[in-house]
């Protein structure tokens, strides 16, 4: 959530352009591992976080 909150500032609150570029460094991290990887699978992985709660975190407290 961290890194994801850090990115997601980095990009100006911009959450497509935050998602391509931890993609893109999760890719990069990955492209020295002699592991077989699909970028596709990479973005479906961080897609099914967000949509998860664990990328992105909701900062906003509710109150009921």
């Amino acid at each position: 959530m961290n890194w994801s909150d850090r990115l997601l500032n980095e990009c100006g609150g911009n959450p497509k352009a935050a998602l391509d570029l931890m993609v893109e460094k999760v890719i990069r991290l990955l492209g020295t591992s002699d592991i077989a990887f699909d970028d596709g699978a990479v973005r479906y992985y961080l897609i099914g976080q967000l949509i998860a709660c664990n990328v992105f975190p909701n900062k906003r407290a509710v109150h009921g």
